[in-house]
């Protein structure tokens, strides 16, 4: 069976941990390189435009960010599910997702959402992702989220060029009054040694208001369930994912 593998940091513990796996099988890593990757506000590009936003710029009245991480600051311990192979550097495919209840940002109306904005952290092969936006109905702060709870209300394919170290994707929907905004990223193909696609959404270990979340079927993850959960699993540590959504009441 398939596991994570950590970031390069831990990979002695995982490989302890996963001694008795099968060469090829896939599993959870981290970061193949070393470094600190900083957020850029002016970076980025895919099909978003490459306008990253600051955290703390001016908001016009009306707009809004939804946050739930401390820091914006890539500290390389995302994770991703790839070959556990010792050699390859692609990823296969893996969905990240965040949902945030607006009644936690003081919004007591609708939502228009505006954009959909996440740190990158590594990608390769010009990776495509499918970003998806729409609304939750399930229970918040859990270990897991329910896929099925999840209706999507838009979508928009973009492209991850080498480099990125940001995407803003000009994503729009329409959240009811008291509802709960749910994003996905979705590395739409598995890579592969033809491919060679790549994406590590950013993460850090400053803490989070909610969790972030990772599914993958190529490592038996079903559901949406806790990144954080699932690196401190495989023998790493805290990974909260960077991703946070813009828009107006």
């Amino acid at each position: 069976m398939g596991m994570y593998r950590p970031f390069v940091g831990a990979l002695v513990v995982a490989v302890a941990l996963v001694g008795c796996a099968v060469a090829e099988k896939p599993g959870l890593s981290g970061r193949p390189d070393s470094g600190i990757h900083l957020f850029d506000s002016g970076g980025g590009g895919g099909g978003g435009g490459g306008d990253g936003m600051l955290i703390d710029a001016p908001q016009a009245p009306g707009e809004k960010m939804l946050v739930e991480t401390t820091s914006m600051t890539d500290e390389q311990v995302g994770i991703a599910c790839g070959p556990n192979d010792g050699v390859s550097t692609y990823t296969l495919r893996n969905s990240y997702y965040r949902v945030f209840a607006l009644a936690d940002y003081g919004i007591s109306g609708a939502f228009h959402v505006t954009d959909i904005n996440f740190v990158v952290s590594a990608s390769a092969g010009s990776v495509p992702l499918k970003v998806s936006v729409g609304t939750y109905s399930g229970t918040l702060g859990g270990s897991t989220l329910v896929k099925a709870d999840i209706a999507s209300l838009n979508s928009m394919m973009i492209t991850v060029n080498d480099g990125d170290t940001s995407e803003d994707v000009p994503l729009t929907a329409d959240i009811p009054a008291g509802g709960n905004v749910a994003v996905e990223i979705d590395q739409a193909t598995a890579g592969n040694d033809t491919n060679n696609y790549e994406f590590y959404i950013g993460a850090n270990t400053e803490g989070e208001s909610s969790p972030g979340y990772v599914s993958s079927a190529d490592c038996s993850i079903a559901q949406p369930t806790s990144m954080t959960q699932e690196s401190m699993d495989s023998g790493a540590g805290e990974a909260d994912e960077i991703l946070w959504v813009a828009g107006t009441t």
